[in-house]
């Protein structure tokens, strides 16, 4: 019991509280726009408008346990349905709003030892209500929002909500979570964080504090889009046992009415879509360059992507680009570039898939293929060969002022056809005279030249006369190859 003076108090700042009401529109960590409504007061009538906004934010109408995903409405949990056989001091089952009213929520539990419901006045085992069964002061410090019934998590103060489409084990996400408490003494003791399928906080909303016995408090968060997955509520700071700090106690104890959320449907999660792109033709033995592409086309974050790059059969992996890609926003991509060289005549198909730890919408685009039809390499041309070339001894050679004959030494490497062509002797770039060449391989021998008019007179006259010995030589299907050498020529 309380007293007058503690009543008064308890007015007075509940009168501040549900001057509070209103809703707020924030940027958060979600990328949808978010909607807050919250209150707290002395009881219901303090917190209805904020609820009715609530409601109204995620749409009508009430689905109740009609199993499926409706197209549109909310789902509402008041506990009061639920039969005594699932009620204190019975323990309800924690898919009971999925698998026995398909209302699409499952709930879990981290320590605790699973959850309850409160009596009601007419339950055959006279189990006291509001969870008078757990503690004599509570049905004193707990109100209903919609009577009679409450919920609580037993040994801890966490009640984990998993979504499903109703009545079905298929994962889904709701657009807005809200939730009354009862007795709200201490603030920050009480909250709700809504999470997206990958586990992420979109949210985290403390429900308003409201100090005193019955007081009622309520927090819902809505989006324009439906990214919540996973809601985490805790209420109060102590498990249901011991006093309340308003029955004395050391502890924010708090228990929980009405869960109000918007309709499951199949979650929105990351969906990886892949292409792979690479030349029609190559010719084997040539590089051949692919590049996957990797988009995220769903709603949330695709986390620690991971690319299984082409490596074709048949070809070698010349280069490779990373393939650790890290998180991918909605709507972004990324690449990654193979080189790869076909080893013979054929076709490459090169297919890439991705991957990503978090929840993916369809695994049929997460691979991709491409074709690459590969040419046999053109043969090499045939290889030229060519002519053997033969040695010139530099030097000085005597020629005859009178016949012009000269003789120059000459040598056919061995190993090879002979040295077959002309040897011409040349002054200041002039032909001053030339003879064939017939060598054999191996050989060693002086070619006899005659000298032309212009260098026997020079040579007549006593003077040195400069040379340049060009030898030719051009075998049978060879290339020609050409060897020159300086030489002195004096009067013999």
């Amino acid at each position: 019991m309380t007293d007058p003076l503690r009543r008064s108090r308890r007015a007075l700042r509940a009168g501040l509280v549900t001057a509070a009401i209103g809703a707020a529109t924030l940027t958060g960590t979600a990328t949808a726009a978010t909607t807050i409504r919250e209150a707290a007061g002395p009881n219901g009538a303090a917190i209805q408008a904020a609820v009715d906004a609530f409601r109204a934010d995620l749409g009508n109408p009430l689905n109740g346990s009609v199993p499926g995903s409706q197209p549109s409405g909310r789902r509402d949990i008041n506990w009061d349905g639920v039969p005594d056989g699932d009620a204190a001091p019975g323990r309800l089952p924690g898919d009971f709003f999925n698998k026995i009213a398909p209302r699409g929520a499952v709930f879990s539990i981290g320590t605790g030892t699973g959850f309850q419901v409160s009596a009601d006045a007419a339950n055959p085992s006279a189990t006291p209500v509001r969870f008078g069964n757990v503690n004599a002061t509570y049905p004193t410090a707990f109100a209903t929002f919609s009577a009679e019934r409450l919920f609580a998590p037993l040994g801890t103060t966490t009640t984990v909500v998993d979504f499903r489409v109703a009545g079905s084990d298929t994962p889904a996400g709701v657009r807005g979570f809200g939730a009354v408490f009862t007795d709200v003494d201490v603030a920050g003791s009480s909250r709700i964080e809504l999470l997206d399928a990958n586990g992420d906080v979109l949210t985290s909303r403390d429900a308003p504090a409201a100090p005193g016995d019955g007081s009622l408090s309520f927090v819902g968060v809505s989006f324009d889009q439906a990214v919540v997955s996973r809601v985490r509520i805790t209420s109060g700071n102590a498990a249901l046992g011991p006093n309340d700090v308003t029955q004395g106690g050391a502890s924010d104890i708090v228990a929980l009415d009405d869960f109000i959320y918007g309709e499951p449907v199949a979650q929105v999660v990351a969906d990886l879509a892949v292409s792979v792109s690479g030349p029609a033709t190559a010719v084997a033995g040539q590089d051949a360059t692919y590049t996957t592409t990797v988009r995220n086309a769903g709603g949330i974050a695709a986390k620690d992507v991971r690319v299984t790059p082409p490596a074709p059969v048949g070809a070698q992996i010349v280069s490779q680009g990373a393939t650790t890609l890290g998180t991918l926003a909605p709507g972004q991509s990324a690449t990654v570039t193979t080189v790869v060289r076909g080893t013979a005549a054929g076709t490459l198909t090169a297919v890439a898939t991705a991957t990503t730890s978090s929840p993916d919408a369809s695994a049929a685009n997460d691979t991709a293929q491409t074709t690459t039809a590969v040419s046999a390499a053109p043969p090499p041309p045939p290889e030229r060969l060519t002519s053997p070339q033969a040695i010139i001894e530099p030097g000085r050679i005597l020629a005859s002022p009178v016949t012009g004959l000269t003789a120059v030494r000459l040598a056919c490497p061995a190993g090879g056809p002979a040295c077959t062509g002309t040897l011409t002797l040349l002054r200041a770039g002039r032909a001053a005279g030339s003879a064939p060449l017939r060598l054999r391989a191996g050989s060693i021998a002086l070619v006899r030249v005659r000298l032309g008019v212009q260098t026997r007179r020079l040579l007549a006259r006593g003077l040195t006369v400069p040379l340049t010995a060009r030898a030719r030589t051009a075998a049978p299907g060879r290339d020609g190859s050409t060897t020159t050498a300086r030489l002195t020529a004096r009067r013999r």
